[in-house]
């Protein structure tokens, strides 16, 4: 396995910091060149840093800071503090069309990761997820390299953005390639 890939919900401790992750089955805490404990098979989490405290006076979600694994830098466009809104008859949803991509993927995911990056990151493309990722690498001067299955395309509005980013190299292969960040969770044995 790749010991540099990052998951949307797990982070590798490896070329990119000294994250602290933890196995909630076993109560392994340490490192690990996958996204399972090392120990028992089970997902890992990423351990907070410190104990809750909300800064009210940081507008995005540098709020969290506290508890949030930032690295030696925060990278941040004013993401999070989207709004609770009623829609359809009063169903709740969370307005995440106000993060700075419109994905939730802002909110944390994004900006924690490349928080914790340097260098060139590889990904495969998943439409707002890559974009996601691509436009806080921009604000970091990070490069990416995304790879495109080009018989599975099909959010080219997320890829024309893509395309128009200066830090941002796109290949079309279907596959077999080494990528530092994945999209989803890892499975649970």
């Amino acid at each position: 396995m790749n010991s540099n890939k990052v998951s949307a919900y797990t982070i590798y401790v490896n070329r990119w910091g000294t994250l602290r992750l933890r196995c909630l089955r076993c109560g392994y805490l340490g490192p690990s060149d996958g996204p399972l404990c090392p120990r028992c098979g089970f997902p890992l989490i990423v351990e907070p840093r410190g104990v809750l405290r909300i800064d009210r006076e940081k507008p995005s979600i540098l709020r969290y800071a506290s508890v949030l694994n930032y690295g030696d830098k925060a990278v941040t466009l004013g993401e999070g503090l989207t709004r609770i809104r009623r829609v359809n008859g009063g169903v709740m949803i969370k307005d995440e069309s106000r993060n700075p991509t419109g994905s939730f993927m802002d909110r944390g995911g994004s900006s924690v990761l490349i928080s914790n990056v340097s260098g060139e990151v590889k990904v495969l493309f998943e439409e707002d997820f890559t974009l996601s990722i691509a436009t806080y690498a921009n604000a970091a001067g990070i490069g990416i390299r995304v790879y495109v299955n080009p018989d599975h395309v099909g959010a080219y509005a997320e890829l024309l953005r893509l395309s128009t980013m200066s830090n941002v190299t796109i290949e079309f292969s279907e596959g077999g390639h080494r990528v530092d960040i994945i999209y989803g969770e890892p499975p649970i044995p």
